[in-house]
């Protein structure tokens, strides 16, 4: 491969984006290689983690502005956009996915590491989407992927206000599940998918508590289990509250608040089904 270097440890396999002279910055063949790369994870039973992260100094700088490649119409840039379909091969990964972030990780690389399972960055890792600063939009599903993990407030903050975000506020917000000392990167990755391993192989389930208001939203999320919660009227999203559309399929539908009471009744439906 030219731009990425896959290296396999046991059940491990390591990418790096490989553009250390550029940052890492996302051109359409790092876009395409890792697109094909995550797409042919499908056929590949021996790695159980896959950990993402940039040779060199930064996990990567974001788009390559500088590639001179542009589009002769909003049809063609519609139809070469390789960001998108990028972003959905992380989303289709079976296996355990994390990111290994330092240095600088923008724009696309954001969306990226956000579409993962787990994030791990170093102390002075700075991530942000420098589109609105550029007058460009935010694409590649870079919203829906911020608001799954912060909600929508502090999504909206990350991507309209086009700042750099520090390692230790976003392990505040919840975007980092750990931050370490820069030395303490791949150790830490490591550690993690390890830990991820022993949860998975002593038959454990990943429940994860998505806001998926809207139909598309939850298209980009696919679940084994959907639990409808229809006892929230009002609350801090209230913005996502507005947005809200009943979900045409869904497995189990809470509709009063006794915490206890549906817990048991799901636990029992999931042992069932899932």
């Amino acid at each position: 491969m030219e731009f990425l270097k896959i290296k396999k440890e046991e059940n491990i396999c390591w990418v790096y984006l490989n553009r250390p002279d550029s940052m890492n910055a996302l051109n359409e063949g790092l876009l395409k290689e890792l697109t094909d790369f995550n797409n042919s994870l499908k056929d590949d039973y021996d790695s159980k983690v896959i950990i993402y992260t940039g040779e060199g100094k930064n996990f990567s700088a974001g788009a390559d502005i500088k590639e001179n490649n542009l589009p002769e119409s909003k049809l063609e840039a519609w139809r070469s956009n390789v960001g998108k379909p990028a972003v959905m091969s992380f989303l289709e990964i079976n296996q355990i996915t994390i990111s290994a972030i330092h240095g600088y990780c923008l724009g696309g690389a954001a969306c990226f590491v956000s579409a993962c399972d787990f994030r791990i960055a170093t102390e002075d890792a700075l991530l942000g989407y420098p589109e609105i600063n550029l007058g460009m939009n935010l694409n590649w599903f870079g919203l829906p992927l911020a608001v799954r993990l912060v909600g929508p407030a502090k999504a909206k903050k990350l991507v309209i206000g086009g700042e750099q975000e520090t390692a230790s506020k976003l392990l505040e917000w919840g975007f980092y599940d750990e931050v370490c000392k820069n030395s303490h990167l791949i150790d830490g990755a490591k550690r993690m998918a390890e830990f991820a391993l022993k949860l998975k192989n002593e038959g454990n389930n990943v429940i994860a508590d998505f806001i998926c208001p809207t139909p598309e939203a939850r298209k980009l999320f696919p679940a084994d289990y959907i639990v409808w919660v229809d006892t929230i009227k009002s609350g801090r999203f209230d913005d996502t509250n507005k947005m809200f559309v009943k979900p045409e399929k869904f497995d189990f539908h809470v509709t009063s608040q006794n915490a206890k009471e549906w817990s048991e009744k799901i636990l029992t439906d999931i042992s069932k089904n899932v």
